[in-house]
């Protein structure tokens, strides 16, 4: 009867090891989740910093870029109120 006694401390054991391991593994996975929530918002954060430098040039200054970028294409763009 030595191995059945020995086969009931091995389960015992292992059921035990189980049950650590599937909390680690909940723990883990907790952590995971935060820390993937934490990454959205940290780079949510970064485009909407992102967008709010972008809307700083008013509209004047966009049309300058605009144009600064085809000042060398051959012909015009539609001149502005006031331009020749």
């Amino acid at each position: 009867m030595k191995g059945d006694s020995q086969a009931g401390v091995n389960i015992r054991a292992l059921s035990e090891k189980c049950r650590r391991l599937e909390d680690e593994n909940q723990r883990l996975r907790a952590l995971l989740t935060e820390t993937a929530l934490l990454f959205l918002l940290h780079r949510q954060s970064e485009q909407l910093q992102t967008a709010a430098a972008r809307s700083t040039l008013k509209t004047a200054q966009k049309i300058a870029l605009f144009r600064s970028l085809f000042h060398r294409r051959e012909g015009r763009i539609r001149p502005a109120v006031g331009e020749p």
